[in-house]
């Protein structure tokens, strides 16, 4: 590949990305091209996999975005782009991206592995992440967070408007049975997390932000919070709507062993790890209702 052949093609993916549709996709990736939008998020493979994630990203055609991009370098099939959008007018939000390409003999993309970075949003590190006691100024984030169509499109619950939202947690709140944190990273919000259900048949649930995805706060979180428990819940398996919405999505899962919880892992449908201890038990991203 040369310079001028990653130019054209990234003017290629920003006019299939304002396009209805995704026929166009074929254009720009091979049958069997990955597709990754985190350094460690689970890529999509395949072009039905890329078009279906492209559905789920984009708001539509019509959507006001702004961007500009440099190929940074380009050795052989391999290419790094520094990419900039901006969403809106005015400018509600911003990226800036590094993506990293290879491509195929024929000029089409066969990996692709974007890293996104926003303002105020650095990646953070999964071990910075802890727990602590839900505040009244953490309900505006959970609030904003349960707005997101992607989010609930994935957990298969619908939004809730102010007042019932808040009622809502009003009564969670209040309720002695049911033990919430709110799940901090890098000093910021972003989730919460709760353990409901009657005794011995007590479930986990918890939401992360989605601009917060793909960085294993969620496992983190889980692995904290159980080791707060001085005795863990009689954990279920549940397989959500989700499950039947979009099979790749990724799993968290849980080993239980004789003195309790022994680790926390998380993985894809495509790796699921075996039953190294008794009582493993796999969870979704159950929806914490937030």
């Amino acid at each position: 590949m040369e310079k001028a052949q990653v130019t054209t093609w990234i003017a290629a993916y920003e006019r299939a990305w304002r396009a209805p549709g995704t026929e166009r996709l074929a254009e720009l990736f091979t049958a069997d091209a990955s597709y990754s939008m985190g350094p460690y998020q689970e890529p999509a493979v395949g072009l039905p996999a890329i078009a279906a994630l492209w559905e789920a990203e984009r708001k539509g055609p019509d959507e006001v975005f702004r961007l500009t991009s440099e190929v940074v370098a380009v050795d052989g099939d391999a290419a790094v782009v520094r990419a900039e959008v901006r969403y809106g007018e005015p400018v509600r939000q911003e990226y800036r991206d590094l993506w990293v390409l290879f491509f195929a003999a024929d000029g089409r993309c066969r990996s692709f592995e974007e890293w996104p970075f926003w303002p105020d949003r650095p990646p953070t590190p999964a071990r910075d992440v802890t727990l602590r006691d839900v505040v009244d100024d953490d309900l505006p984030f959970y609030f904003e967070s349960q707005l997101d169509p992607e989010a609930t499109r994935m957990a298969a619950v619908a939004a809730r408007e102010r007042e019932p939202f808040l009622a809502h947690w009003a009564k969670v709140r209040a309720d002695p049975t049911v033990i919430t944190k709110t799940i901090v990273a890098g000093g910021q919000v972003v989730g919460n997390i709760g353990s409901f259900g009657p005794a011995g048949e007590q479930e986990v649930g918890y939401w992360i932000g989605r601009e917060h995805w793909g960085r294993g706060l969620a496992t983190s979180a889980l692995a904290a919070f159980l080791g707060e428990m001085t005795r863990p819940p009689a954990l279920r398996a549940r397989r959500q709507a989700q499950r039947r919405l979009d099979p790749g999505l990724g799993e968290v899962w849980i080993y239980v062993g004789e003195r309790g919880v022994d680790g926390v892992r998380g993985c894809s449908d495509r790796g699921v790890p075996p039953a190294a201890r008794a009582g493993r038990v796999g969870i979704s991203r159950r929806p914490w209702r937030g």
